[in-house]
């Protein structure tokens, strides 16, 4: 019993306790809210919305710059520090000011140049709108401090909000649009209380030095190219294979991709958990364990749920949805590589203080996917198949790399200490 309490008494379980709701909403609420838009919109609007949606994370992606990744390391270091926070994040919103405007740039000329012929105005207002709601959303400040409570008050408004729009709004419109306001009502109410709440904890904004925002821009290059580079085999997917193969097509990856993605999102609240606490501890021993844990019961259930996909991809998202179900089954090969890969990115290698190296591993993984994408298109061999097959090779070579290289360092370190 003494043992039960400590661990429940212990900041990551507590932590990780507090994230994991936001996360059984993110597995919860899809599994209402997506069956019912496969069914109200057509496969080929379907495919539209997920196009859509990866266009605006990846001007999301933008926005952050990195700072969801490297905040909480930085923060956890400084909590104590409150000048140094005011310069800190005051520096950050004067960036993400300016990405905005970049964002907005981005996206009005991807709408105009490439598919102006099925977006319509409406569509890019709403989504710029949906990027300006999350560009002043700070979770990455309360991860930092470790005040994960916050997080899950804020994002579970927000998800509960979108998902109750949801029926309300779209009824009546049955159109792309009534899905992107509603994501955008839900993100904006998020991000008022964030703001409002991030003053409560003694930030003061302030104007800042160009030459501290420029210090701050370039400490956070690695960290933005090591994001958007795991997102060119995500979020790009969708895009592409919409363009190559159309919005069918795309549909029919798309609710593959947003299932295998609700379930790897319950990795989310582990390893933010982990990651400020490991950075201040160095508990290697306990992550190994952890990792070992998550490895062997996440590929227990793979196993099983690929037994009962033929049944579980219809009755969520409906019959036309069927081809999908060859897709999903190669997916559930990403789960245990992912799990590692996830683990042993900057939440082990804030360890030894060398969480730049995870950015290096990712490069080096979007290097190899664009030049096998290339390979795949002028080979006329692209397809969703050989997509998935192409990205399960990709992340097997990141974890390997990662592991490697982890243990080498880790290994010399400790040999320098003695």
């Amino acid at each position: 019993m003494n043992i039960i309490n400590k661990i429940i008494k212990h900041s990551i379980f507590k932590n990780t306790l507090a994230l994991s709701i936001i996360k059984i909403l993110d597995i919860i609420l899809p599994l209402i809210t997506i069956p019912y838009l496969t069914r109200v919109l057509s496969l080929n609007d379907f495919g539209l919305l997920i196009i859509s949606l990866a266009i605006y994370n990846l001007a999301n992606i933008l926005t952050d710059f990195g700072f969801g990744l490297s905040t909480p390391y930085t923060i956890a270091k400084n909590k104590n520090n409150s000048i140094f926070l005011n310069n800190y994040i005051s520096s950050i919103f004067i960036l993400k000011i300016i990405l905005f405007i970049f964002s907005i740039v981005f996206i009005v000329l991807y709408y105009n140049s490439i598919n102006s012929h099925i977006i319509d105005i409406t569509i890019i207002y709403l989504t710029i709108a949906i990027v300006l709601s999350l560009t002043f959303q700070t979770p990455w400040f309360f991860i930092g401090i470790e005040k994960m409570k916050t997080i899950t008050l804020l994002a579970s408004l927000s998800k509960l909000l979108y998902f109750f729009l949801i029926f309300l709004i779209v009824p009546y419109y049955k159109s792309i649009n009534s899905v992107l306001l509603s994501i955008f009502i839900s993100n904006l109410i998020a991000s008022i209380f964030y703001f409002i709440l991030i003053r409560k904890f003694g930030i003061q904004f302030k104007l800042v030095k160009f030459k501290y925002i420029i210090i701050i821009f370039k400490e956070n290059i690695g960290f933005f190219i090591s994001r958007i580079s795991v997102h060119l085999s995500t979020t790009m997917n969708g895009i592409l294979i919409g363009s190559i193969l159309g919005s069918t097509s795309s549909a029919i990856y798309g609710a593959a991709d947003k299932l295998y993605n609700a379930g790897i999102g319950l990795m989310s609240p582990i390893s933010n958990a982990l990651y400020p606490n490991m950075a201040r501890t160095k508990n290697l021993k306990l992550l190994i364990i952890i990792t070992l844990f998550l490895f062997f019961t996440s590929s227990i259930f793979c196993i099983i749920i690929s037994n009962f996909t033929d049944i579980i991809i219809p009755t969520i998202f409906g019959s036309k949805y069927n081809d999908s179900v060859q897709y999903f089954n190669l997916m559930l090969y990403l789960v245990p590589i992912n799990i590692i890969s996830i683990l042993f990115g900057y939440t082990a290698f804030s360890i030894i203080d060398k969480t730049n190296i995870t950015n290096y591993t990712v490069i080096i993984s979007a290097i190899i996917y664009i030049i096998s994408l290339l390979i795949l298109y002028f080979t006329k061999q692209f397809s969703i198949k050989n997509l998935i097959y192409m990205i399960i090779l990709i992340d097997s070579i990141t974890l390997f790399f990662r592991l490697t290289i982890f243990s080498f360092l880790y290994s010399r370190k400790k040999q320098s200490v003695k």
